[in-house]
């Protein structure tokens, strides 16, 4: 295993041990590692990305909007990026 692939992993594991106690700024750290760091875990990351935003989050809130604009990792719903910006 390369370093960088190990400090991802330790990343990774760090940022799911915060995010599985409920901490949003971690879920939403999460998910954009997971979304733009290899290898990449769109549906997770996205889902992770839309609690965030859920529990007021407004950076995760700005990324979820762009998603749902876009289609990437869930359906694309202008009506929904809308109220993600809304927030």
């Amino acid at each position: 295993m390369a370093l960088s692939e190990a400090t991802t992993d330790a990343r990774r594991d760090a940022l799911r041990r915060a995010a599985a106690k409920g901490d949003s700024a971690a879920k939403a750290a999460l998910a954009r590692h997971l979304l733009s760091e290899p290898p990449f875990m769109p549906g997770e990351g996205s889902a992770l990305l839309r609690d965030a935003a859920d529990a007021g989050d407004g950076g995760a809130a700005h990324m979820a909007a762009i998603l749902a604009a876009a289609g990437a990792g869930m359906a694309q719903d202008w009506t929904l990026a809308l109220e993600y910006l809304e927030r």
